[in-house]
């Protein structure tokens, strides 16, 4: 988010807007150009500091909230409280810390940026941010040994599931021939049971036929002779159908048939009990990254800050 640039404090107090052109952190405010002369040529601030208000603005709003003016008397900062660690300005050591041990400001801070403390932090930064890289590479890199597992572990399923298809096609294709088979032989039989059936079926009706001629038209001894000729025959397949239905087809017992399927228990045992194709494994482990690891270093005391209202 852009964030608009500051007008001229010293503008400002004369009631006019106009836009800074540097930044003074001593003074607090940004001065435009002319000021900017002016503020260079007074006594108090020529030998101030200034950034170009584009570099001010660069920096984070957190340093940007760091003044150097008390912000409960509105005084420059000149003092440092060792007892408490903070900041003070006339006022509050008179005030507050009036029996606190404090020296100079300008003592503590003259070489803020080139101290151990300054360096260690910067140090310390460096490193971080490097073990944090380090840290997201592997858990890129985690990630996309994840997605390669996740395919290969589907193509492994894949590959399974069509292992089991091929084998219950075979077991369905064998099952089915077997059926067709006895399908074949069982008709067969019946077909042939059919024809001799058929056959003494068209006999029998012959002998329909002529018992009825003998009745009309032959002499009483003819119908005599034949009644004797054919009683035995007739009475042989009386006793055929009366009993197991042998003797009908060379002597072979006809019997009903039909078919049936018994499942095998294997077949049962993979709808029953087998409810998965197996279990995707989790395994967690320790990183081993090497991550950088400075000696702890006896703690040293930073300048606490003070932001602005």
């Amino acid at each position: 988010m852009a964030t608009s640039t500051p007008d001229c404090g010293i503008c400002d107090h004369r009631k006019q807007n106009t836009p800074a052109k540097v930044w003074c952190h001593e003074c607090d405010e940004g001065l435009c150009e002319s000021c900017k002369d002016f503020h260079g040529s007074v006594k108090t601030s020529r030998d101030h500091k200034t950034i170009l208000i584009s570099e001010y603005l660069e920096l984070p709003s957190s340093l940007k909230e760091i003044s150097e003016f008390c912000n409960v008397h509105n005084e420059k900062f000149i003092f440092y409280c060792k007892d408490h660690n903070i900041p003070c300005c006339r006022k509050c050591l008179i005030k507050t810390h009036d029996t606190c041990k404090h020296i100079e400001l300008e003592d503590v801070i003259e070489n803020a940026k080139s101290s151990s403390c300054f360096q260690e932090l910067e140090e310390s930064l460096t490193e971080l941010v490097s073990n944090f890289r380090k840290i997201r590479k592997n858990r890129e890199a985690n990630k996309a040994r994840i997605a390669t597992q996740t395919e290969a572990i589907a193509t492994k399923i894949s590959e399974l599931r069509q292992k089991i298809n091929q084998h219950l096609d075979t077991l369905e294709k064998d099952i089915l021939s077997k059926l067709s088979t006895i399908e074949k032989s069982e008709n067969s039989k019946v077909d042939s049971e059919i024809k001799e059936i058929s056959d003494k079926e068209r006999i029998l009706s012959q002998k329909q036929s002529t018992i009825e001629n003998v009745k009309q038209h032959a002499s009483n001894l003819q119908a005599f002779l034949y009644t004797k000729q054919e009683e035995n025959e007739v009475t042989q397949i009386q006793a055929q159908l009366s009993g197991p239905m042998s003797a009908i087809k060379n002597n072979v017992t006809i019997c009903e048939t039909d078919l049936s399927f018994t499942v095998d228990s294997s077949i049962k045992r993979i709808l029953s009990t087998i409810m998965a194709f197996g279990k995707v494994n989790i395994q967690m482990s320790p990183l081993k990254l090497g991550l950088s690891k400075r000696k702890e270093k006896q703690a040293q005391n930073l300048v606490p800050v003070t932001k602005r209202k």
